[in-house]
């Protein structure tokens, strides 16, 4: 059983998963690291966080497969983690905690920094990369005031996190440790990290 640091009942984790993984050319979702599929590992690391944590699929995934947390399957089809964010803010009608399945290198404490450094007047808390400019949506905490504006910018034709995110006032971290923030897409970069973490038990 997971042992939780402290359990938030105003904020739900949420795994993002359903995008297509085009470059990977399979779910990456599925794909194992240590005998844990990514969105197992991702919603492990919600759980200590989350007393509820969801998974955020598409369409092809809730037909195909079964899995150990609820799910809320992607409303806006092919749109992007913004479809999928609002498809779950939308059912869930709480604050959010997004975490992407393939970003396997996030820690414990990048998650607990989030928390601990959120601010519920902004809309949304979010790690921010101070030489690359840009944010990084795909760990961040979204408050339920940010669903009016997101629909809105959605509506009109827009799909970009990032410029959502430089429009609107919300609170941004430095990143400490970039390199927990590597998400995987390709099927070579997945092997490597599945052989580098296999080495290391023998």
């Amino acid at each position: 059983m997971t042992n939780k640091i402290f359990p938030n009942d105003d904020l739900i984790g949420v795994v993002l998963m359903g995008g297509k993984s085009s470059r990977m050319g399979r779910d990456k979702s599925l794909l194992e690291i240590e005998d844990q599929p990514l969105y197992k590992i991702a919603g492990q690391k919600l759980s200590i966080y989350c007393n509820q944590v969801f998974l955020s699929v598409n369409e092809q995934q809730k037909a195909e497969n079964t899995y150990e947390y609820p799910f809320i399957t992607d409303q806006y089809e092919a749109q992007g983690p913004i479809g999928a964010m609002l498809s779950c803010m939308h059912k869930l009608e709480k604050s959010i905690l997004f975490l992407a399945c393939d970003m396997p290198f996030i820690s414990s404490d990048d998650i607990k920094t989030l928390i601990d450094k959120r601010d519920k007047n902004h809309i949304c808390t979010s790690f921010f990369h101070p030489e690359k400019q840009i944010y990084e949506p795909l760990l961040s905490i979204w408050e339920t005031a940010s669903l009016p504006l997101l629909e809105t910018y959605f509506a009109n034709g827009n799909r970009s996190l990032q410029k959502f995110l430089g429009q609107q006032n919300i609170h941004k971290l430095n990143i400490l440790n970039p390199e927990n923030f590597k998400n995987i897409n390709h099927y070579d970069e997945w092997k490597m990290i599945s052989e580098q973490q296999k080495s290391k038990h023998i």
